[in-house]
């Protein structure tokens, strides 16, 4: 069943007990970037409405500490996009290591993928770039249709799947094979896309929202992308969706930007939505399952929190070398 408003207003109670009492800062963006940082955000993050988004908009979210508990370390690389052109690649103790450029657009949605291989999608430029674990750009992902790519994910065998939040003609879930630019699967989702996540069995799952009721909705294809089937409707619907992971046990983790982090167990049909940011853009999960990554571009953050639960650990901004997060990926413990 989808959860109702109260409970929603209570999950967003619990976000700020969990970040109240701590100082501010803010977040400097070069002026050539404000162009497309206006048309991004304008596109891709609505007005939040309703009772929990108008709650939320009259906070002020403020910083926490930058460090996090070193007794709970995190995984072996963060990679977080920035709006500002870059992906800021943080250290197991969270400090800056190295910064991946993005010079042609907008980095978005990312992923780190088995082997380290890095995979940013590129909202302006229209692509998806991959890089080594070293940060040198391997190959350029594009296709017929995917004008501002939102989010990215790989199966287990390392073929590429990207969503399109809003196309030339139409808003698709496109299906790469490992290194290749020809689509084995372009398949109309009718849905504003906004992330994407695939199980261990290769079924498929996007969210977005329905450009006709602005409900946000979570496709399933059980059998991938192959001859673009027919997807199942899952049984719940989100406020605003965001980005969207999978974790060990199948469960969906969902960003809804309006009201906190949706966590939905098989068989799909109910969520519990756990404290998250003012903006959930995009999440990410270590390989251990264990903690939980959420970029927030309203206040220029990361937060840092267990999984499952949500209790925050810690908060990364502008000393951890953000400028202004929007996607999150964790590289597998070794």
């Amino acid at each position: 069943m989808r959860i109702s408003a109260t409970s929603k207003v209570l999950g967003a109670v619990a976000a700020l007990a969990l970040l109240a009492g701590c100082s501010s800062s803010s977040s400097i963006v070069p002026a050539a970037r404000v162009a497309d940082l206006s048309h991004e955000r304008a596109e891709h993050s609505r007005a939040l409405t309703g009772v929990a988004p108008q709650f939320l908009q009259s906070i002020d979210f403020a910083h926490p500490v930058a460090h996090v508990n070193p007794d709970t370390p995190g995984p072996r690389d963060l990679a977080v996009s920035d709006f500002v052109g870059t992906v800021e690649i943080l250290n197991r103790t969270f400090a800056p290591k190295r910064i991946v450029a993005d010079p042609t657009g907008c980095p978005d949605g990312d992923f780190y993928d088995i082997r380290g291989r890095l995979y940013d999608a590129d909202y302006c430029a229209g692509e998806v770039t991959e890089y080594t674990p070293n940060g040198t750009l391997m190959f350029t992902y594009t296709a017929s249709g995917m004008a501002n790519p939102v989010s990215v994910t790989t199966d287990a065998a390392n073929n590429v799947y990207a969503v399109d939040f809003r196309g030339t003609s139409a808003s698709i879930v496109v299906e790469f094979p490992q290194g290749n630019s020809t689509p084995t699967a372009s398949c109309f989702t009718g849905l504003e896309n906004e992330g994407v996540a695939v199980d261990s069995t290769g079924a498929v799952f996007v969210d977005g929202a329905d450009p006709n009721t602005d409900l946000g909705v979570i496709l399933e294809y059980p059998n991938g992308l192959a001859g673009c089937p027919t997807p199942t409707t899952l049984p719940v619907s989100l406020g605003f969706p965001g980005g969207m992971q999978i974790d060990n046990a199948h469960n969906l983790v969902v960003c809804d930007q309006s009201a906190g982090i949706d966590f939905i167990p098989p068989p799909y049909n109910s969520i519990l939505t756990m404290p998250g940011a003012k903006d959930n853009f995009h999440v990410a999960i270590n390989r251990r399952n264990g903690k939980m990554f959420i970029a927030d571009p309203v206040n220029a953050q990361v937060l840092v929190e267990l999984y499952p639960g949500g209790a925050l650990v810690g908060v990364l901004f502008g000393p951890n070398g953000l400028t202004d997060p929007a996607g999150v990926a964790t590289n597998p413990y070794p």
